[in-house]
This record gives C-alpha cells, sequence and structure tokens, in this order.
C-alpha cells in the first residue's frame, strides 16, 4: 500500500514542495499577470486550483506516512487555495456582483 523508507517520506515533501511554490506562485503580487477576467481568469483560477489539489495530494500521502509536519503544511495549502478562490470568486456571484467573469468587448480602435 504505501512505501515505508525514504521513498515514502521523500516522496511526500517533494507533493508538500511542489505545492507550496505553485501557492507561492498564485499569490497576489507574485503572479505576473493581471486576472480581472476572462481567459486571464480562468487560467489563474485552474492554478488556484492547482495549490488545493496539491495540497489534497500531499496531506493523503503525509497522513499515510505519519509524517505530522507535512501534514499540517498540506493544510495550510488547502486553506490558502480555498482562500485565494474565495477572493476571485465572491465579488463575481449575487445579486450585488460586482466584478464580470467575462471581459466586455472592446471596440477597435480608428
Amino acid at each position: 500500500m504505501f512505501r515505508s523508507g525514504a521513498g515514502g517520506w521523500l516522496g511526500t515533501w517533494v507533493k508538500v514542495g511542489l505545492g507550496v511554490l505553485v501557492g507561492i506562485g498564485v499569490t497576489p503580487g507574485v503572479w505576473p499577470y493581471s486576472h480581472g477576467c476572462g481567459l486571464r481568469l480562468m487560467f489563474y483560477l485552474i492554478g488556484v486550483a492547482t495549490v488545493i489539489a496539491a495540497g489534497l495530494w500531499a496531506g493523503i500521502s503525509s497522513w499515510k506516512g505519519r509524517l505530522g509536519f507535512a501534514h499540517v503544511v498540506a493544510q495550510v495549502l488547502i486553506i490558502w487555495g480555498t482562500l485565494l478562490l474565495t477572493l476571485e470568486v465572491l465579488p463575481r456571484v449575487g445579486a450585488q456582483a460586482e466584478a464580470l467573469w467575462l471581459c466586455p468587448d472592446v471596440p477597435p480602435s480608428r
């Protein structure tokens, strides 16, 4: 089921490290592109979903390997990804939605 020894804990820490790097990469201010609407927003949300998925993946691996600190970091990744997702989704839903999912058409310049 789960390999014990160096391969098990090393693999878990690689998963945790990958999640941390992606989590840092999608942090507002670090993400190099605007993500206000349209396709850039969708790519940003895919990056945020990747942080959540990496946190879940690392969390399962660290739980099976009984690596407590790795599990705590994995849970922080899940929370961080959920917060980033909430920051982008909440302004776009509900009756008082202010932000747009899709960018409005820009008239061509003459």
